[in-house]
């Protein structure tokens, strides 16, 4: 088994990511209050703390094309703007 994904990274369960927090099976994530606390994406882009569908803030991975999101993370995910940012996050619809 490889070693745990950090944010943004594709996962399938917990045990997947390095926090043990996959995000319906999609990303690696973790809680956050601001942006510094999300890093960047395995693809290079700064990821961004947003509240999820929950209400909790989460970081999702940050992107600049759809395609890097559905390429790394699945099909379902497109790159959208953010709700709390100027940032554009991998997200489903």
């Amino acid at each position: 088994m490889g070693c745990p994904g950090t944010i943004g990274s594709a996962c399938m369960t917990d045990s997947d990511c390095f926090g043990n927090n996959c995000n319906n099976g999609y990303f690696c994530t973790q809680a956050c209050t601001t942006n510094a606390d999300c890093g960047t994406s395995p693809w290079g882009v700064a990821n961004a703390c947003e509240t999820n569908g929950l209400g909790d803030k989460t970081c999702f991975p940050g992107c600049t094309t759809t395609q890097q999101c559905s390429d790394n993370l699945g099909a379902d995910l497109q790159c959208y703007p953010a709700l709390d940012s100027s940032a554009q996050i991998c997200a489903s619809g």
